[in-house]
């Protein structure tokens, strides 16, 4: 697969962001000189750091219990319950 990024002719910023909606394609690890399978590392990793995140954001927040309650109270409850 060859990709092509040729400057398009002055024109309005407007119909540049249309161009680059409407004509250049996904960005893809190929489109860097990379192996399609990099995607899939990338991906991954990506995953679960969003995971890491949403657990911490979890660990910040309160359940509305009776009280404050630290975090490794609440690393240990959630350990418990897997």
């Amino acid at each position: 697969v060859s990709f092509s990024f040729k400057a398009p002719a002055p024109t309005t910023l407007e119909n540049y962001l249309e161009r680059i909606d409407a004509q250049l394609p996904d960005e893809t690890p190929m489109a860097y000189g990379l192996h399609p399978n990099a995607e899939i590392r990338y991906r991954t990793i990506l995953s679960g750091d969003m995971c890491k995140s949403i657990y911490n954001l979890m660990e910040a927040d309160g359940d509305g219990g009776a009280g404050p309650e630290g975090a490794d109270a609440r690393r240990r409850r959630r350990k418990k319950k897997v």
